[in-house]
């Protein structure tokens, strides 16, 4: 089963838009089910960025794959508002156009942008050459500078790439949603429950609560909060406590 764990909490009345790739796993199935299910009192917006893969494929390529994502996953989908990228990409595209050029002439060799760009794409495995993983990512960030318009939080089911994480601290001044990691785990059912019976300890209780409360303030911005999460997952790394699978 998969549980949704998030990072921040979103307050009520919030607009919300669940962006969709569809080279993540955790996009699809039941782990799609339970992130849809878990923000489904906000009436979030469902983007689907399938011709945003036409850096990777053709358009038509892009489209196809988007359809059969559309039909594969009706049962799931069904009860939600969705966009898809070519739609999103037509409701604003001077203001796109314009931030993509922002970024373009960032994003040149040696900028921190461009070095976290390439990470990005390293990490992806991308099949792409690393100028159409630029593209792509070009497009990605320039669609989030402009999404402010109509959404308050962004909700994905992992943490930022270190694409996006620089670009919430490079262009700080522009307003964008604030990014969620809703942080999906896929644990085994006997697990949960074997596990769910046995309370943390009071120390581990109370050190929970003081970082919902850090995660739920108005007064942090989405920038220290991020570097929180990164710092918690350094400590996880450096005392080798491998995440449940």
């Amino acid at each position: 089963m998969y549980l949704i764990k998030p990072k921040v909490e979103i307050p009520d009345g919030a607009r919300v838009v669940l962006p969709i790739s569809l080279e993540q796993t955790l996009h699809t199935g039941d782990a799609l089910r339970a992130l849809l299910n878990f923000y489904k009192k906000y009436n979030p917006v469902v983007l689907l960025a399938d011709t945003l893969h036409r850096f990777n494929h053709d358009h038509a390529t892009a489209r196809a794959k988007g359809d059969h994502f559309i039909a594969s996953n009706a049962d799931i989908l069904g009860d939600f508002t969705l966009i898809r990228w070519d739609q999103w990409i037509s409701k604003y595209p001077d203001e796109i156009e314009e931030t993509k050029q922002l970024l373009t002439s960032q994003c040149l060799p040696g900028s921190l942008l461009y070095e976290k760009c390439q990470l990005t794409a390293e990490k992806c495995h991308t099949r792409s050459n690393l100028e159409n993983s630029l593209s792509y990512q070009i497009e990605e960030y320039a669609v989030l500078l402009v999404m402010a318009r109509e959404f308050d939080y962004l909700v994905y089911p992992r943490a930022a790439t270190e694409g996006m994480s620089v670009i919430y601290k490079l262009f700080a001044d522009i307003p964008k949603p604030v990014y969620v990691n809703a942080n999906t785990i896929n644990i085994p059912l006997e697990h949960y429950q074997v596990n769910k019976l046995k309370p943390l300890p009071l120390s581990l209780r109370l050190l929970l609560d003081q970082i919902e409360s850090v995660f739920a303030s108005g007064e942090i911005s989405a920038e220290n909060k991020l570097k929180l999460v990164a710092r918690i997952e350094d400590l996880v790394s450096v005392f080798n406590l491998a995440p449940v699978k």
